[in-house]
């Protein structure tokens, strides 16, 4: 498109515009070459960078974990380190940590079939009740979003305090769920077809899953190590939910509640 563009304007085009063109052309051949394997064959929902930035791939343990933020991601991703040598893990290790390795996005057909095929893909998911009030706990109440983005996309005062509601109204808001990984539908970060994932473990349940996902990586002698930098006492807060906010989330997140077999809570 960019092409027709560009020789339907001929010379009308300034240089320096046909060359900014050129270079978007480029820049776009490149991104589709970078990841035309994987995300070609499994197109994802929304933006690929939330999704390849969250794929924790080691090639010297064969596993493959697909990271779901507010969903035990530094326990499991400190039980993963403990397992590969890791002593006395500091915070600014373990977010170092979870961007290592190879992205699907960056390895070429050949290796990301052996992935695919031959690692030990897992996730660890979590309610999406508890999952938005810890994002919210986390990154709205604590300041760790540009709290401007949710305020404009809503009509809120720039005075005015973010609410649970507001918060609610913002993830309601089309194109809101693509703008971070944090409140991000589950199954779209995972990308994969269920089907495809060896292990789905549960938050609920993570004292008997987290030791099944390390052994099945490391064997018997494996160990588990619990670490939560980002713990946001979300159990206050969901407790004095309401009908009314229950009905919203289940509606903002159905499709993670029928994936993963989450019951509705009205």
């Amino acid at each position: 498109m960019i092409d027709d563009f560009i020789s339907a304007m001929g010379q009308k085009m300034p240089f320096v515009i046909r060359r900014q063109m050129k270079n978007i052309k480029d820049g776009l051949r490149k991104e589709i070459a970078l990841r035309k394997y994987y995300y070609v064959k499994y197109p994802p929902k929304i933006p690929y960078k939330l999704v390849d930035t969250r794929t924790l791939i080691s090639n010297e343990y064969r596993y493959c974990y697909f990271r779901i933020p507010k969903a035990a991601n530094s326990t499991v991703t400190s039980s993963l380190m403990i397992n590969q040598g890791y002593d006395d893990i500091k915070r600014g290790d373990l977010e170092a940590f979870k961007v290592s390795g190879q992205r699907m996005s960056r390895i070429k057909a050949s290796d990301c079939i052996k992935v695919l095929d031959r690692y030990f893909k897992f996730t660890v998911v979590r309610s999406p009740y508890s999952r938005t009030v810890s994002a919210f706990l986390d990154k709205i109440v604590r300041g760790n979003y540009d709290i401007k983005i949710v305020k404009e996309m809503i009509g809120c005062k720039a005075t005015e305090k973010v609410s649970f509601q507001h918060f609610l109204s913002f993830l309601e808001t089309p194109g809101a769920l693509s703008t971070d990984a944090h409140w991000a539908r589950q199954i779209d970060l995972i990308n994969l077809p269920l089907k495809n994932v060896d292990m789905i473990g549960k938050c609920e349940n993570l004292d008997s899953d987290l030791p099944v996902i390390m052994k099945n990586i490391f064997g018997e002698s494996s160990k588990i190590m619990s670490y939560a930098p980002h713990k946001t006492e979300s159990h206050r807060v969901l407790s004095g939910l309401t009908s009314k906010d229950k009905k919203r989330i289940y509606r903002i997140y159905e499709y993670d509640f029928d994936a993963f077999k989450y019951v509705q809570d009205i």
